[in-house]
């Protein structure tokens, strides 16, 4: 706490535009203990974690304020080094080293040089540019003295000199100097031939740049146009007017654009600067597209999406190895931990004629650096190893290079076993076989990962390939037989290759063989699917048996039970008995039957039916069609939940007619499951228990955070990458659509609440592919209490209902989002009313049927 006190207060005082004199007084009524101690645990911090950009800033702007010099530059050494650094921090470093050279001293110029060069390959800034060329204006007195901030105005041209609201600033300070200078050549004095030509030239040159400027679309072209003219004393040539024209129609195009990037919020902006590329790229304008995407990285450069598309541009239709290389190392500074940006770096130095050794250190450097899954070890050996296949068409490539990385990354790949589908593997057979003709080690090395892959087709056929490519018909059909003893995952396939195989190559008694083992195979694979089949149906009603056993009332039969009839029934028993005929022999009439109020004691089972646990029962007409309006849906659950427990938490609503958890093919639950009971009321009464603890599932989930407002770009790797610096990072998921699209909504669950707290407060807010996230604890609102209305919920409110957090118990029955049937389920009336509400609809019930009968 004492530290973030510290830190704000030095935040407050760098935001001051303080004089020298000012800092002094600063670093005079200052604690040097408390500052001394607070710069140790800062820079500890950074050592611990050296990719914590805050950490390095911090330690920045206490360094300053507390006036140590030698820390102060370590840490912007370190932080430059590591990150990109924004203009401001580029502008106080130069500032602050620029009041401590000596002025007569050319290496200690040099030095400030370097600096500029070094901060503007981090990103556009047109002031930078125009701070560097006024550095370097120190005499005006000739051409030779003026090369130098010639030479940074052209490059500062070349770069920012396009930029439709802040180029003008370039142009104008340009002309300045050399109106100054073509004044201070026309000034009184001894005016002779050679000062004379001078001049002239001179008077040329300007000429020449303002022409230059009016070729370019930018803001203020009116007056500068005006100002030309006076220069001249007269209008300008139509050479002249013809590319001011043009301009101006090009300014007036690209205008709208401007005035919505200067309107625009910062989650709009994005948008504006995608549409606004777009446009110059239907425009064929390539030098303006350029310039877009770095105006646009300045305020976005945190955004994947947008380096991915800059990078995409500069490799595929530009094609400038200086400008695609450097863009190429500032995306890996600015995302390290995005992984797509490294394979890309070594493709464009491939593409750009590097060497081994280039693209081999970069290798090293990412495979320490951006691995933050299992896959993108594999993805970035294949990249190398590709690279290296590649290079052998150079008369000076290695050979043995290749296949001793070959052996180094299936090595590497298996001590870290992250490679599970053998992809390192398998590209070395090929190489073994196709690169260095060596049939049989590559024989070998497939032989080799079979061994994990032993019921798996698609190994087997790839396996196939190799041998119908490099071997012969011989070995393809060993391979095959070999492949169908194997109880494999898809013998059809394999079977038909290996028919295929023998229709172009083999004889009529090979045919017959493998139309014998093939079908042999295949009768084999039915009956063991039915046997499993069979033995499922036999899991299923085991376990609902022994669930009804487990509450099976102990001590013997309650009053009021009836015995179960286990013995079968005589066939004359059974003669001219309809089970809808009451004990006189009268046909009971097949109407609706009222739902069967809530019993507090053992509803008493049907002849012929096992015994139920207290609260269930079976109706004997129970309709079907108001089955979804009985059942609800859980959700949340814990994964050692039993049906016991669900029905523990249920039973005292009502009356249970079934429960169901869903579970993955080992038998393991699956957190969700459907309750079925027998009266759609009790239903309505058990979503009242939405949010509820059961076996130690509830709705607040204090380790786990709730991420919204992302882009619909958002991978589960860029979240991760986002989240790893925290330690214990569980798990992280992207919620989506059917199709499988991203909602903008992700949960990102850790080990503790501490650092889940911890994760919310340094991130919420930040933004990710140019949008900020709105990250809060997991922990939706409580659904209002109160009477549940009998009006089912509209097809748009049970969509919102669907899209709420997992974490809470969704209690919800299937059929809501239906629209009601014609016939809906009769009202639920107290006991002992039943006649009277049969009566209320319009229908008899027995007694009514019975009274008219004996009537007679």
């Amino acid at each position: 706490m004492e530290v973030d006190d510290a830190l704000s207060s030095d935040s407050d005082d760098m935001q001051r535009d303080g004089s020298d004199d000012e800092s002094e007084d600063e670093t005079e009524g200052r604690d040097e203990e408390e500052d001394a101690r607070v710069l140790q645990q800062l820079s500890q911090d950074v050592e611990s974690n050296p990719y914590a950009y805050d950490s390095h800033i911090k330690l920045i702007q206490h360094a300053k304020v507390c006036g140590d010099l030698e820390v102060l530059r370590q840490a912007r050494q370190r932080a430059s080094e590591l990150f990109p650094l924004t203009e401001e921090l580029w502008k106080a470093w130069i500032k602050d080293e620029t009041t401590l050279i000596d002025n007569e001293k050319v290496e200690e110029h040099e030095k400030i040089k370097k600096l500029y060069e070094r901060s503007l390959e981090d990103y556009l800034s047109v002031d930078l540019w125009l701070d560097y060329a006024m550095f370097c204006l120190q005499d005006v007195s000739s051409n030779e003295a003026l090369q130098p901030v010639r030479d940074v105005f052209e490059r500062a041209l070349t770069a920012a000199g396009i930029h439709v609201t802040k180029g003008s600033v370039l142009w104008n300070s340009y002309l300045e100097i050399e109106k100054g200078f073509l004044k201070s050549l026309l000034s009184t004095g001894e005016q002779n031939e050679a000062r004379q030509l001078a001049a002239k030239k001179q008077i040329q040159r300007v000429k020449d740049l303002y022409k230059r400027q009016f070729s370019v679309p930018l803001l203020g072209m009116d007056a500068e146009y005006a100002e030309f003219s006076s220069f001249i004393g007269e209008d300008p040539d139509k050479e002249t007017q013809f590319a001011y024209e043009k301009a101006k129609a090009k300014l007036e195009e690209i205008l709208p654009f401007e005035k919505d990037l200067e309107n625009a919020d910062d989650n709009s902006q994005y948008k504006v600067f995608m549409s606004y590329i777009d446009y110059e790229l239907s425009a064929k304008e390539p030098i303006r597209v350029l310039n877009l995407y770095e105006r646009a990285l300045t305020v976005y450069c945190l955004s994947a999406d947008l380096w991915i598309r800059y990078l995409e541009f500069l490799d595929k239709q530009l094609k400038q190895e200086i400008l695609s290389i450097s863009a190429h190392e500032r995306s890996i500074r600015n995302l390290p931990w995005v992984f797509e940006l490294w394979p890309s770096y070594m493709r464009a130095l491939e593409l750009y004629g590097h060497d081994q050794q280039d693209i081999g250190a970069l290798f090293s450097r990412a495979i320490s650096t951006a691995c933050s899954l299992p896959t993108h070890f594999v993805e970035l050996w294949m990249s190398f190893l590709c690279f290296l296949k590649r290079r052998l068409s150079i008369k000076t490539s290695d050979p043995a290079l290749l296949q001793a990385k070959l052996a180094e990354a299936a090595a590497d790949v298996k001590t870290k076993e992250v490679d599970v589908e053998d992809r390192i593997l398998r590209f070395w057979a090929w190489i073994e076989a196709e690169t260095f003709c060596d049939v049989n080690k590559g024989r070998e090395i497939w032989d080799r990962l079979m061994k994990n892959h032993q019921r798996e087709s698609s190994y087997w056929l790839e396996y196939f390939h190799f041998e119908r490519k490099f071997g012969n018909p011989e070995s393809c059909r060993k391979l095959l037989k070999k492949a169908l003893l194997r109880n494999l995952d898809d013998v059809d396939k394999v079977a038909e290759m290996w028919m295929h195989l023998e229709e172009e190559t083999g004889s009529l008694d090979d045919w017959m063989e493998a139309y014998h083992l093939c079908r042999s195979s295949l009768k084999k694979l039915h009956e063991r699917l039915s046997k499993n089949a069979s033995h499922l149906n036999e899991n299923i009603v085991s376990r609902k048996k022994t669930f009804r056993e487990k509450d099976e009332p102990k001590g013997g039969k309650k009053q009021g039970d009836r015995p179960v009839r286990t013995e079968k029934r005589k066939k004359s028993d059974a003669v001219n008995v309809d089970k809808h005929m009451d004990s006189d022999g009268f046909k009971i009439p097949e109407i609706p039957v009222s739902p069967v109020p809530k019993r507090s004691k053992l509803a008493a089972a049907p002849s012929g039916v096992e015994s139920l646990p207290s609260g269930i029962s079976v109706s004997p007409v129970l309709p079907e069609r108001d089955r979804k309006e009985r059942t609800i849906f859980v959700s949340n659950l814990n994964y050692q939940t039993s049906e016991e427990t669900v029905y523990n938490f249920f039973h005292s609503l009502g009356e249970i007619k079934d429960i169901r958890l869903a579970k993955d093919v080992r038998g393991r639950s699956r957190g969700f499951g459907f309750v079925e009971f027998f009266r759609p009321d009790v239903a309505k009464e058990a979503l009242e228990m939405d949010r509820k603890e059961m076996d130690g599932s509830e709705g607040h989930e204090e380790k786990k955070l709730f991420i919204r407002g992302l882009h619909m770009k958002v991978t589960k790797e860029d979240v991760a990458a986002l989240f790893k610096q925290y330690d214990g990072l569980q798990d992280v998921r992207i919620v989506t659509h059917k199709n499988g699209t991203s909602k903008g909504i992700a949960y990102v669950e850790f080990n503790s609440p501490n650092t889940a707290r911890r994760a919310l407060q340094e991130m919420d807010g930040k933004e990710i592919f140019g949008k900020p996230m709105n990250i809060a604890i997991s922990n939706p609102p409580a659904k209002p209490t109160g009477a549940t209305k009998s009006v089912k919920p509209s097809d748009e409110s049970f969509r919102q209902m669907q899209r709420k957090s997992r974490s809470n118990v969704n209690l919800l029955p299937r059929a809501v989002s239906l629209k009601p049937s014609t016939s809906s389920a009769p009202e639920t009336k107290p006991e002992g009313d039943t006649a009277n509400a049969a009566a209320a609809n319009g229908q008899k019930s027995n007694a009514d049927f019975r009274a008219a009968l004996l009537k007679r």
